[in-house]
């Protein structure tokens, strides 16, 4: 799976969603389709927390959750 992200990115067939480039924006992040695209590049099996089953077709969904901000000392 991971492979398959890294060949995609790679090649530059990942897109975005209008959705999904609007949600890079509300993440007060300064997070575009190409940094996103960077972190795709960079996702490691770390990164995977864990699978959840499709409500909408038969398949699983798989969920990472990379780091990609410092936390916020306050």
């Amino acid at each position: 799976m991971l492979a398959e992200i890294h060949r995609l990115v790679a090649r530059r067939s990942v897109r975005f969603t209008f959705k999904a480039t609007e949600e890079l924006g509300e993440l007060d992040l300064g997070i575009d389709e190409e940094d996103a695209l960077l972190i795709l590049a960079g996702l490691t099996a770390d990164d995977l927390a864990g699978r959840i089953e499709s409500d909408r077709a038969a398949e699983w969904l798989y969920v990472f959750r990379p780091e990609v901000a410092e936390p916020s000392c306050t």
